[in-house]
């Protein structure tokens, strides 16, 4: 967990992600979509075309643009029940070069939700 988003947990390669990413726009852009995913969740009113619902149950897409051709994105589930606000469990961030999200990528974030019991 990140003390500027008391209401996002992060996984190890989602928080890795966050870490490495050289590019400061890119990760500015990152930092506000997760602002506010945290203050709002997962409204689409304040998160506009950056939120995608997957084809997984529970699995949700935030995403942003990157330079060039280059989307970031996050995927992502809500991991409480009855609280407000809502508790969010970021799986995994990654950058993709082409829009459709591939069956790997959605399959490492279900692993990643079962180990950290999201």
């Amino acid at each position: 967990q990140i003390k500027q988003f008391p209401n996002l947990y992060f996984s190890v390669e989602a928080l890795d992600f966050l870490r490495n990413t050289k590019c400061d726009s890119l990760k500015n852009d990152m930092l506000q979509a997760l602002s506010y995913l945290d203050e709002f969740g997962a409204d689409p009113n304040h998160l506009n075309k950056r939120l995608c619902q997957t084809n997984r149950i529970g699995v949700k897409e935030l995403k942003g643009k990157g330079p060039s051709k280059t989307e970031w994105r996050f995927l992502f589930k809500k991991i409480s029940k009855g609280v407000s606000p809502a508790k969010y469990g970021l799986m995994l961030g990654f950058i993709k070069k082409d829009e459709k999200l591939k069956k790997k990528d959605l399959d490492a974030a279900e692993r990643i939700a079962k180990r950290e019991g999201y």
